[in-house]
């Protein structure tokens, strides 16, 4: 059983219908605006739906605000991510030039 599949049964059936339409349009719009282009089809999938149940379940059903809210969740939670990740290798390649400058 998948992720989704295990969250939309916690919500009655007409929730889980507009959690479901939330999840398919968030997931579409980050796939075709390359915001998951480094992520796996499932990584993408675990994480945008993840974004949609936390938005849930703060009561949110408006399935246009959820969509508009797991996206931007979504994006930020991954431009982070890579910023983070960039950091890291610049400094790697510092701590690599000065050890190859020490040792010529």
């Amino acid at each position: 059983m998948s992720f989704t599949d295990q969250f939309y049964k916690s919500f009655d059936p007409e929730a889980a219908h507009d959690l479901h339409v939330a999840f398919r349009d968030a997931l579409n719009f980050v796939r075709e605006s390359g915001g998951s282009s480094y992520l796996n089809d499932e990584a993408a999938e675990v994480c945008v739906a993840r974004h949609v149940l936390a938005i849930a379940r703060t009561g949110e059903r408006n399935v246009r605000q959820l969509t508009n809210l797991a996206v931007a969740h979504f994006l930020h939670e991954h431009e982070r991510a890579l910023y983070e990740a960039t950091l890291h290798t610049r400094k790697l390649r510092d701590v690599r030039g000065a050890a190859a400058a020490e040792h010529p």
